[in-house]
């Protein structure tokens, strides 16, 4: 990823820690533009107790987590298990 981008995941994820305390025992929903809606910033943010409301692109694909690796297993990990939902069954 180019340093652009990530300087402001990194800038938006600083922002979320640095409201953290201001919003101490508040049900804070923080509504994410679609670029910022990323691994990064969403774990942060839930993991600060704040609730997440953003916008998807129409093409991304969601998949559920891969199962964690056995013992002994042979060649590489899965990246991605099977999807999700399914982009038609999403009513906006």
């Amino acid at each position: 990823m180019p340093l652009l981008p990530r300087l402001m995941l990194v800038a938006a994820k600083t922002l979320i820690r640095a409201v953290q305390s201001l919003m101490q025992g508040l049900n804070v929903r923080v509504l994410i533009d679609g670029w910022y809606m990323r691994r990064t910033v969403i774990e942060a943010t839930l993991k600060r107790g704040f609730n997440v409301i953003g916008q998807v692109r129409k093409g991304t694909r969601l998949y559920d987590a891969p199962a964690a690796r056995q013992k002994g297993q042979r060649g590489r990990s899965r990246k991605y298990e099977e999807k999700y939902i399914q982009p038609s069954a999403l009513s906006v």
